[in-house]
């Protein structure tokens, strides 16, 4: 996993999943910003590099946390590697929300196996 922030005009590839909740649903895009237009895929790349950048602190401490919230997964493939960033809400890191904010209108539910 890469430790530096992705240039954004070589973020290739974009894996959101989003779980938990009420009705504990999946939730999961597979984004490749080629196929995107390029207003969208410059945007993408450009939340990813941030939130790659500056990592969301972790869980929210037990008084911030929010009953039935959301746990977010994010994947980012570039020609200098892969990075994973987490968060839960509340979100607290701008750059990571952002990031979530602009993913969630690709991903699509998905069953839970098992």
């Amino acid at each position: 996993m890469s430790e530096e922030a992705p240039d954004p005009s070589t973020v290739q590839r974009i894996h959101f999943r989003q779980t938990g909740g009420l009705a504990g649903l999946a939730r999961v895009a597979d984004v490749a910003l080629g196929e995107l237009d390029a207003g969208t895929a410059t945007e993408l790349a450009r939340l990813a590099r941030a939130a790659v950048a500056e990592p969301p602190a972790g869980d929210a401490p037990a008084e911030q946390a929010v009953r039935d919230g959301q746990q977010y997964e994010i994947t980012v493939e570039s020609v200098d590697g892969t990075s994973v960033v987490r968060g839960t809400d509340p979100l607290s890191d701008d750059a990571f929300a952002a990031l979530v904010g602009a993913l969630r209108p690709h991903a699509v539910p998905v069953r839970r196996s098992g």
